[in-house]
């Protein structure tokens, strides 16, 4: 899910880069989500490491913990994905598919699916 270029920038935060991972491999995971030593195993990351990371994407609200001790991503995930949606949708439009594909540097088929389901998200989130 993460794009991964081939040269990360020379001032890149590892611990930021991380955080990301752990992220994106909670994305991938199926129901009930992954244990502590799931994570640890799939990123080659210390147990103590991990449990780091994980307790402070919980106090995020971007990790959720379930019994028996598996994790998924949390509902603060929903929240920015709720804002880029916004940010995406002016005044009920989307930002033309060509402008964000160059600036992102993605397939513009890719921006156009993003576009429509952040249109799906605006329009539910707004009141009345």
């Amino acid at each position: 899910m993460l794009r991964s270029p081939t040269d990360p920038p020379s001032d890149m935060i590892l611990s930021v880069g991380r955080a990301a991972s752990i992220l994106d491999l909670l994305a991938d995971a199926r129901p009930p989500g992954m244990s502590m030593r799931g994570i640890t195993t799939r990123l080659d990351l210390s147990f103590g490491t991990t449990t780091h990371y994980i307790r402070t994407l919980q106090y995020l609200d971007l990790v959720q913990r379930w019994d028996p001790g598996t994790y998924t991503l949390g509902l603060g995930v929903f929240d920015l994905a709720r804002a880029l949606s916004r940010q995406l949708t002016v005044a009920g439009e989307n930002m033309p598919v060509d402008l964000i594909a160059r600036a992102t540097d993605r397939d513009p088929g890719e921006i156009k699916e993003a576009l429509d389901l952040a249109t799906m998200i605006v329009r539910s989130s707004d009141p009345g």
